[in-house]
């Protein structure tokens, strides 16, 4: 976290998202609508907060579950960057 002043800051939130489907060409179709939605909330505010950037780090991309061997999941890496206030 970097305070810009006293009353917000700038916020980084990194992380990965998966998303499982009954099979794996509509678990891929998931994980791109995701991403377009993750992508399209640069310069969004959100109350009083305002999502600045949002970077693709990775994917999506095919992981599968070892636990379950039956479940059909991608994963996406993204940078979110919100300033609070």
């Amino acid at each position: 976290m970097t305070r810009h002043d006293h009353t917000h800051s700038t916020e980084r939130f990194p992380g990965h998202r998966e998303v499982y489907g009954p099979t794996k060409q509509a678990a891929h179709v998931l994980a791109n609508d995701a991403r377009q939605a993750a992508l399209a909330m640069a310069d969004t505010t959100y109350g009083t907060n305002l999502v600045t950037e949002v970077e693709e780090q990775d994917g999506p991309r095919w992981l599968p579950d070892y636990l379950y061997s039956a479940a059909n999941r991608y994963v996406t890496v993204m940078k979110v960057y919100v300033d609070v206030y």
